[in-house]
């Protein structure tokens, strides 16, 4: 046998490890077997089993396997790969060292390209905080057919390269890899194969035969004036729907952004190979391209990788504890009771033998009432106690493309083995495990674990695709002066709770709604919020559950950063046993959450009223956190906001932190506003209570593509490490065909 995995054999701590094994069978004779992969422990360890038919010559099997943070220590770093026949015997066995690499200060990149060697810049970029890029060669035949296989990447590059090579499979792996939280950098410049099925997937119109076009790639990059860092590239006329300008040439949006699930597309106009020249000689160019596509939400997933691991296991224990605030709560009150009906009985019984004369029996009266008082809480008890093998769950759906994330956690109160059968086609990682795991894979997978101990948690996650899904809610919305206005019906055929409306610094909380039941949001507040500030949103939202508590929670976290260019509907559907649960006998109590993706609808009145922050606005300078649209205590920042070039601004409106979202961590930004005057060139401070503002007292404030920039001076000294949540600006703004003034402000034609 022959065994490589990852990357040129390193691997990704705490990431899904794609595995293959070629077995060469030098008999004239095919036979079946399996691939076994055992991952020892010192009591417990995982085994994974692949069935095979061993051709005569050879045969090539891919495995994915999953070496949980708990395993990994100088002493668990191997893996053992053994090849068994039909019957058991052993045909070959080999021991493989794992080598780690990456500890949260690497940003795996693979690369796709005919010519790989023009993306050599790409190798070694600084992404701040420490953190660097490690470039992999990736090719048709590397390249999965599930997202599994490239959960090893954080950024993938393709640039150069005809699409239609990859399978449909391969393709549909990749955007599904993207919706869990990949970046995928595309680039086109007139190669009309660049794209394949992400032309449909993003709503790609226009034409991928470009022409050859001055290019600027930006004053910071010129050595010799204004013109220095202009080159001639061949730029593809293609516009994506739903997407957001990054940077531009001119009138041309040359690098576009889409967001696809918690991951993000950029769409490049140009051939990334074309600029190699450029980048080797402006090596700032690339890093400073990474930075814009990622955005300082993406950037922090990577300062912050180390710790992921260890804090997605604990809040995979969170989310997966069904038991919380129940059993334990009855049993509490029938101990409370038994230790009053000890106190009161005892009591009793002393006065009534002492009346008697009879004192010398209060011991064993005593001990007679300890008797009857256990058999009392037994009997009371019988009830709450857990005897047969349950499953707690937690899962999340996202109702648009029928994808799921489903927790479980299999226990054995009595030690009893724990068997599970999964779809093939759906993922299967351990999370946390206490026992020995054995994941069997064929027409569908198994999963049996064997416990030495009572209620050890053994957690999984399964992910994939479902197919009984039905959108639970339909929602018609608009925004109206940075109101969300609109209606929302439950469609779902049961009971839909803790409804929360998200989008963009902005949510509406509903606390229920009934089959068919349909509601005007306009009677609900809307509320300005950091959106990504999950737990705080969750505990003030989700009512008395803790387990509701900790899924929203974890499902804010992974879905809904500040800045995403959608509505997004989050909701439980009551009494709902997941769809790969549901074949299992076993007694099985969690939630199911529902996540929907709709669009706001254009206000139809004199304008259209967005929230500006649809993208993330440029620091310019100071600390600005994306993810929570905040800025640190005590700080100056300044930021930059694109309003829209071809758009007429009617106005805009500053909307500040609704009250009950202040935390000790997120508090309302107080100081000083300041916006840059272009007329001036120079910084004109507002009054503190100026929040709205019209047509002709923006003039002087936006620059000839409508950018306004804003310098924020925080008043808070306090130094208690809070986060000041800066306002929110809402533009109303109308499409129109326009001609610049002299001072660059759009004026209607």
């Amino acid at each position: 046998m022959e065994i490589t995995y990852g990357y040129r054999d390193t691997a990704r701590s705490g990431r899904l490890l794609p595995v293959s094994v070629r077995i060469i069978n030098e008999e004239d004779y095919d036979t079946d077997g399996f691939v076994i992969i055992d991952i020892p422990g010192d009591r417990e360890g995982i085994t994974y089993t692949y069935p095979v038919t061993i051709s005569s010559g050879q045969t090539d099997v891919k495995c994915t396997i999953t070496i949980p943070e708990d395993y990994r220590n100088k002493d668990r770093d191997v893996i053992r790969v053994r090849l068994i026949d039909i019957d058991g015997a052993e045909l070959s066995r080999k021991d493989v060292s794992i080598q780690y690499r990456g500890f949260g200060n690497e940003a795996f990149t693979g690369i796709l390209s005919d010519s790989p060697q023009d993306l050599a810049y790409l190798k070694n970029l600084s992404l701040g905080n420490s953190v660097r890029t490690h470039v992999v060669t990736l090719n048709q035949g590397s390249m999965p057919d599930s997202p599994e296989g490239l959960s090893q990447l954080d950024i993938i590059v393709i640039s150069g390269y005809n699409m239609t090579r990859l399978s449909l499979s391969q393709q549909a792996a990749l955007i599904d890899w993207v919706r869990h939280g990949g970046t995928l950098l595309l680039g086109t410049g007139g190669n009309e194969n660049s794209l394949g099925l992400f032309a449909k997937e993003l709503g790609v119109t226009g034409s991928l035969l470009g022409e050859e076009t001055d290019t600027d790639m930006g004053m910071k990059y010129s050595d010799s004036g204004p013109d220095g860092a202009v080159i001639k590239l061949i730029l593809s006329d293609v516009k994506a729907e739903n997407s957001e300008a990054l940077i531009e040439s001119g009138d041309i949006d040359v690098v576009e952004r889409i967001s696809l699930g918690s991951g993000r597309i950029a769409l490049i106009k140009f051939d990334l190979c074309s600029i190699s020249k450029f980048c080797l000689e402006h090596p700032a160019y690339a890093e400073d391209l990474l930075a814009t596509i990622l955005g300082t939400t993406g950037l922090n997933s990577f300062y912050s990788q180390s710790r992921n691991v260890s804090l997605r296991n604990e809040t995979v224990r969170d989310i997966t504890n069904t038991y919380q605030g129940t059993a334990s709560d009855i049993i509490m009150l029938i101990v409370i009771a038994a230790v009053w009906f000890l106190a009161l009985g005892g009591g009793v019984l002393y006065l009534f033998l002492k009346n008697k004369g009879l004192n010398v029996y209060y011991s064993l009266g005593v001990l007679v009432l300890t008797v009857l008082a256990t058999i009392v809480v037994w009997m009371l008890t019988s009830g709450t106690r857990i005897k047969e093998n349950f499953i707690g769950f937690a899962q999340i759906i996202n109702a648009e493309d029928m994808t799921h994330e489903t927790f479980v956690d299999l226990r054995s109160p009595e030690g009893k083995p724990i068997t599970l059968g999964v779809s093939a086609d759906q993922s299967v990682e351990p999370v946390v495990t206490n026992g020995y795991v054995s994941v069997t894979s064929g027409i569908s997978r198994m999963l049996a674990i064997s416990n030495e101990k009572q209620f050890e948690e053994n957690i999984f996650e399964i992910s994939g695709t479902l197919t009984d899904v039905v959108n639970p809610v339909r929602a018609e919305l608009y925004s109206e002066s940075g109101k969300l206005r609109g209606t929302v019906t439950n469609v779902s055929g049961a009971r839909l709770s803790n409804v929360l409306i998200v989008a963009h610094n902005r949510l509406v909380d509903i606390e229920s709604l009934d089959i068919m039941q349909s509601v005007d949001i306009g009677e609900y507040e809307t509320e300005y919020c950091p959106t990504h500030e999950s737990s705080a949103i969750a505990l003030i939202t989700a009512g008395g559950s803790a387990q509701k508590r900790d899924i929203l929670s974890y499902a804010l976290e992974t879905n809904a950063g500040a800045f995403f260019d959608n509505v997004k509907v989050f909701c439980f559907k009551e009494n709902e046993i997941p769809e790969v649960l549901r074949t299992s006998s076993y007694k099985r109590t969690g939630h199911v959450l529902y996540i929907s993706e709709g669009e706001l609808s254009e206000e139809k009145t004199d304008g259209i009223t967005e929230n500006v922050i649809l993208s993330e606005p440029q620091v310019i300078s100071g600390s600005f956190d994306a993810s929570t649209n905040t800025i640190p205590s005590g700080s100056q920042t300044v930021l930059e906001y694109r309003l829209g070039s071809t758009f007429f601004i009617d106005g805009m409106e500053l909307m500040t932190l609704s009250k009950r979202f202040e935390t000790d961590s997120i508090k309302t930004f107080t100081g000083q506003i300041a916006v840059y005057n272009y007329f001036e060139g120079s910084y004109d401070l507002m009054d503190s209570d100026k929040l709205s503002f019209s047509a002709p007292e923006l003039e002087p404030y936006l620059s000839p593509t409508n950018n306004i920039t804003i310098r924020f001076l925080s008043d808070d000294e306090t130094g208690d490490n809070a986060r000041l949540f800066l306002p929110v600006p809402v533009v109303s703004k109308r499409p129109s065909v326009m001609v610049r003034s002299i001072e660059g402000n759009p004026v209607e034609e």
